[in-house]
């Protein structure tokens, strides 16, 4: 995942800062779901699913949207 990341980060970097951010705080969060113990699947699918729609949202040139982690946080807990 982190070298895939690597290789790509600059373009979506350069393209736009707000995607960036959105991408490298999913990225964290499913770091951190994936090393919490014991495991959470459904923390570990939902970060993913996180990471997924910000890479899809960038793809597809949609507005990064202001509380996206703020909320799905809420949601969890």
């Amino acid at each position: 995942m982190n070298s895939t990341w690597t290789i790509n980060e600059s373009i979506v970097r350069d393209n736009s800062t707000s995607h960036y951010g959105q991408v490298e705080t999913a990225i964290s969060f499913l770091r951190s779901s994936i090393e919490t113990e014991p495991t959470d699947y459904d923390a570990i699918q939902s970060s993913f699913n996180d990471l997924k729609t910000a890479i899809d949202n960038f793809l597809a040139g949609k507005e990064v949207e202001k509380n996206f982690f703020q909320s799905k946080s809420q949601r969890r807990h």
